[in-house]
């Protein structure tokens, strides 16, 4: 999904669900540009993304966030997805089965 600014026609914001063929999870990426943030844009992409993956038989989501990352980490968590720092890295790894 694209999101863009009407006045200006700049794409702010990009969030997408992959599956590999014949599986029921799928892999989370999401990109707000920096001006969005904390707008509701990321959750409103998130909410939408549930549904989508609801309607395709995906039964669980999962993504892998820099753990620097708080605003994804928040709103990942506030949509009840499960978090766990990735040992050794500075990834935390994020899901929900739906």
């Amino acid at each position: 999904m694209v999101v863009e600014n009407t006045q200006n026609r700049e794409i702010i914001g990009v969030a997408r669900l992959s599956r590999q063929p014949l599986k029921t999870n799928a892999d989370l990426k999401m990109i707000i540009k920096d001006a969005w943030h904390g707008k509701g844009l990321g959750a409103l992409l998130l909410k939408t993304l549930i549904t989508i993956a609801k309607s395709e038989k995906i039964d669980t989501i999962c993504a892998t966030i820099l753990s620097e990352n708080s605003g994804m980490l928040h709103i990942l968590q506030k949509s009840g997805f499960s978090l766990s720092q990735k040992a050794d890295t500075p990834y935390t790894y994020a899901s929900i089965m739906l």
